[in-house]
This record gives structure tokens, sequence and C-alpha cells, in this order.
């Protein structure tokens, strides 16, 4: 299985438009027809740090900080955005990895009020960071945007539910690539004439 993704800045700070080829140190696993990847690859390639807590078995993907200014969103905020406007219509996220759109904020489901409360939130200039994070053996997991260092880091969580689980296979942490890959706002698509996963970013 290989994995090839664009659209994006890498962890040096430069823009890649034309599709790289991913390396793993541990090959990426087919396991109920989705694709398992060591996550730790490509989350730092698109420049988020990686954090792993044995006693809780829980995988952290932390974004560098980003700005809002003049109310322009990173496309990680637009993500949350559309999955919170996906929970109040009840729909499903077809074609992903994501069972159904079990979607929370702050652990209450949302609703218009929570919403335009979110949204609003979003539309202040100034300091943002992105992340996601998940544990081994569980299909639930959140990702949090918080709005500058002196709040905790899921000051606005939006939880989500998958169909499959993380898990550990020879040392390594191995997270379902689509649905990572669409709650760090980038579209995954599979090709199995070639066995490649295409990532792409916004």
């Amino acid at each position: 299985i290989k994995v090839k993704m664009r659209g994006y800045t890498n962890k040096d700070g430069k823009r890649i438009n034309e599709y790289r080829t991913v390396e793993f140190d541990v090959k990426p696993q087919l396991i109920n027809d989705r694709t398992m990847v060591p996550i730790r690859a490509v989350a730092e390639e698109l420049g988020y740090e990686v954090r792993w807590t044995g006693g809780t078995n829980r995988v952290d993907l932390i974004g560098s900080q980003n700005e809002i200014i003049e109310g322009k969103l990173p496309y990680q905020c637009q993500t949350m955005i559309d999955m919170m406007k996906d929970s109040m219509k009840g729909s499903k996220k077809t074609g992903s990895n994501f069972s159904e759109t079990y979607t929370y904020f702050n652990s209450t489901p949302v609703t218009e009020e929570i919403y335009k409360k979110f949204n609003d939130l979003l539309q202040k200039d100034g300091a943002v960071r992105y992340g996601v994070y998940l544990h081994v053996g569980k299909t639930q997991g959140v990702a949090y945007i918080s709005r500058n260092s002196e709040l905790s880091l899921d000051e606005i969580r939006v939880n989500y539910e998958m169909d499959v689980t993380p898990i550990v296979y020879k040392d390594r942490t191995l997270l379902p690539l689509r649905a990572v890959g669409e709650l760090l706002g980038f579209d995954v698509q599979w090709d199995g004439s070639t066995q490649t996963v295409y990532i792409d970013g916004k």
C-alpha cells in the first residue's frame, strides 16, 4: 500500500503541490477494508506534533499555531464547522471511516445555538491551534481548537465516532488514514488498482 500527498505546507514551511510518496518504517495495513498507517510519518510531514501517552493509550496530533486574519479561517477550523453542520442535519459522512456523525460541542449535542456560539468564536482574529486525539482500541475521538496558549487545548471540542479503532502493530500506532485525513481537512481517495491512497490538501 502506498500513500501519496500533495496540496499542503510541510514541517519545513514549504508548500507541496506535487504528489510525494510517504515513507514508512512499518508497512501500512489493510484491515477490515480500512487502510491503517503508522500515523507519525504522515502527521509530522504535515507539520503536526505527535504525542503518545502510554498510560491511557492516547495519540495526540497537535497542529502548529495559525492566525485568523480578517475572518479567514484555517481549513481545519472549517472542517469542524462542516462536522457540526452535518450533525445538526443528522447526516452521515458517506465514503469515509465515520460510521455516523455523533458530533458534540464540549460534550453537548450540537444545536443551532451552540453552532452560532462556536462560529462566533472563530470570527475573532487571532491565534488558533487545531488538533486531534484518539485512543488505541476505542472508536471515539476528539477534534479540538484552542484560541490561545492560556486556554486548555480542548477549549472547543467536537467528538466523533469511527467504525474502526486505532491499533498497535510492531510497536507503531496505526490509525485509520481516511478518518484522520478528513479530520485534518484533507480529501482522501483510494485507488484499488494500484493500492494507493491519495491525500489532497485544500
